[in-house]
């Protein structure tokens, strides 16, 4: 089958990730599955996000209307009873000729606050389609609250709304009659994942007649899975032996989450003697995600608030390091966070309100409070901290039923079951011929034949809504025009700034434009200048070539020259090397010439002294030799005197 799920948002708030999980599931089973959506946030390629097409400037003031009364009326006009969101349905995003609705065999309507009107939602009952309104809050049934704060007018007419402070014109009556008439006898079926919610449709002026089925949401059991509780908490930086007692909220400000009523139970907790001690032994810690309350500082145990988890991962561990999950919600329908935190193997403790009682069975995934009764749940919180046996079975429990009863492979089966059911009557209903009370007319007119993510915004009001809605907007115009006549007289205070501004950045422009135009002479003179050397600048260009040219054949000679050098440097450092040796042998040469010269000094000397004993001896020869009378006598002396020499 090919489904198409409408929702406002894809994946942002509970009732989105409802939506988005039912969606995965079908897809799952084999299905064709399809998200329309006015904001998309996924990467989902199966996820359609839709945009206006241009509304022009008469639906532009329409919007500005309901934006007005959105804001005067209703929302600075609630009374304490309530916070929770409290919405118009309109306008209207028209998807009756988007492909995807048209190829789609069921329709599934979700969450679609600020996404679908009354008039859209009855365009896409008379396609002939099986349509699934799955309801997250009460929104579709009453005049525009999305939770009534024990108010039951939704029964009959909405009149005298308790949510605001003055209603002198019915405006959420309006709304609920509109919503009746263009509902009335169309085929739409409405899906309610708790009993609690359907007992209400069926009590309702709008659906009391229709046809209801209970289908509780599902969870990724495979996702949200136990882990141990040891090592969950180390991830968070506890000790193993912390107490830890859970609670998230996507606007803990929002009275119906019950947080005024947590944060009493935590203080009725402290005045157990048991408990008192552990908090004071500091084995008790408080774990929040989401937005907490401002008031959060006054509980009087340590908070760990760990903000928005992005990831399935982070908050699987934060279920998981939880000893017990606490949901204080006074109003609610299935909350996602009791599913998570029980496939998560955490005992629950919430009020009997809503759908909670559908999930938790007292006494055997956790215990289930009287609403308000902040007494009864610290009695809780301590009767399940102080046995951790029975917190032990109530874990296994709590995954045992989740996994029966709330796996997301059982809520996508028992809608795919109801879709071919509803497909059936449909194809039985289209032979037949549909009876119809007539074509709802839109306003503005048909899209073009062109299929586009862009579709139209429908301003169109129902009959009874917009008789009110004039005599309402008139009040709030009525209301509003003081503070717009203050606006405008500061607007006109501010234009008259401004002129005064443009008046003299007018004559500063003037002088700046004189200075332009002398400017632009001295340019026309420089261009005159410039087209004159035009030739000049043509012979120097090619003189720059030609010296271009001679510059490239120097470098040229210059790289050979380079070469040439380097090589004749090394040869250089070699010569240098050997005149190095060769000089070291030269002062060695030159220490040894001297040390002979000093000999040849020495040797002269003796030859010199040798050469005058050889002249003194030739003249005793000679004196000798003239006395040849004495030869004997002399010779006998001489031989005497040289032996004695």
């Amino acid at each position: 089958m090919k489904i198409v799920h409408i929702s406002t948002y894809d994946i942002l708030g509970g009732a989105a990730r409802a939506a988005y999980r039912l969606h995965s599931g079908l897809k799952g089973q084999g299905h064709s599955s399809q998200m329309v959506v006015r904001k998309k946030q996924s990467s989902d390629p199966d996820v359609i996000g839709v945009t206006p097409l241009d509304t022009g400037q008469e639906n532009e003031r329409e919007l500005f209307c309901y934006a007005a009364v959105q804001d005067r009326y209703i929302n600075a006009n609630r009374t304490k009873l309530s916070n929770t969101i409290f919405s118009l349905p309109y306008p209207g995003y028209d998807l009756c000729k988007l492909p995807e609705v048209i190829g789609a065999d069921v329709l599934n309507l979700h969450w679609v606050a600020y996404y679908q009107s009354p008039f859209t939602i009855t365009a896409l009952l008379r396609l002939g389609k099986p349509v699934v309104w799955t309801l997250h809050d009460q929104w579709a049934f009453t005049g525009g609250c999305h939770y009534t704060a024990g108010c039951e007018s939704y029964i009959s007419d909405c009149s005298d709304c308790p949510q605001l402070a003055s209603d002198p014109y019915s405006l959420p009556a309006g709304v609920l009659k509109d919503k009746i008439e263009l509902f009335s006898g169309s085929s739409l079926t409405v899906v309610s994942p708790s009993r609690w919610l359907a007992e209400c449709v069926k009590n309702s002026a709008l659906f009391g007649r229709m046809r209801v089925a209970v289908i509780p949401n599902g969870v990724e059991t495979d996702i949200f899975r136990p882990i141990s509780k040891m090592r969950a908490k180390k991830l968070l930086g506890l000790p193993p032996d912390t107490m830890t007692v859970l609670f998230g909220a996507e606007y803990g400000s929002e009275r119906r989450k019950g947080f005024k009523e947590l944060a009493a139970a935590i203080g009725h907790c402290l005045s157990d003697p048991w408990f008192e001690a552990k908090a004071r032994e500091d084995k008790v810690r408080i774990l929040c995600f989401g937005q907490p309350d401002e008031r959060i500082d006054s509980i009087k145990i340590p908070v760990i608030s760990l903000g928005y988890l992005k990831s399935d991962q982070k908050v699987r561990e934060a279920y998981n390091a939880a000893d017990v999950f606490i949901q204080s919600s006074l109003e609610d329908n299935l909350p996602n966070t009791v599913l998570e935190a029980m496939s998560c193997g955490t005992p629950v403790i919430g009020f009997d309100v809503g759908g909670i009682p559908d999930m938790v069975q007292d006494g055997s995934e956790g215990r289930i409070i009287p609403a308000g009764d902040t007494v009864g749940m610290a009695n809780a919180i301590i009767g399940l901290l102080s046995s951790p046996n029975l917190l032990v079975e109530m874990g296994q429990k709590s995954r045992s039923r989740t996994e029966r009863f709330f796996s997301l492979g059982n809520q996508a089966r028992n809608y795919s079951d109801l879709y071919l059911e509803l497909r059936g009557e449909a194809k039985a209903f289209s032979k037949a011929g549909p009876q119809t009370k007539g074509k709802i007319r839109l306003k503005p007119g048909e899209p073009g034949k062109r299929f586009s993510p862009s579709v139209p915004l429908i301003t169109q009001g129902g009959s009874d809504f917009s008789t009110v809605f004039d005599r309402v907007l008139l009040r709030t115009l009525k209301d509003l025009s003081p503070k717009l006549q203050r606006e405008l007289d500061e607007l006109n205070a501010d234009r008259e700034l401004r002129l005064d501004l443009i008046n003299k950045q007018g004559k500063e422009i003037e002088r700046l434009q004189a200075e332009t135009d002398k400017w632009l002479k001295e340019c026309d003179v420089l261009w005159e200048k410039v087209n004159t050397g035009e030739g000049e600048r043509n012979r120097v260009a090619s003189e720059l070539e030609e010296v271009k040219g001679r510059l490239e054949a120097s470098e040229a000679d210059r790289s050979a020259r380079l070469e040439v050098i380097l090589k004749q440097g090394n040869e250089i450092a070699k010569l240098q090397g050997d005149l190095h040796h060769w000089l070291k042998q030269c002062e060695e040469l030159w220490s040894r010439i001297n040390v002979l010269q000093d000999e040849k000094g020495q040797t002269e000397s003796e030859l010199g002294n040798l050469e005058r004993a050889k002249a003194g001896l030739e003249e005793e020869m000679r004196i000798i030799k003239e006395s040849r009378g004495f030869r004997l006598m002399c010779r006998l002396g001489m031989v005497r005197g040289i032996n004695n020499g």
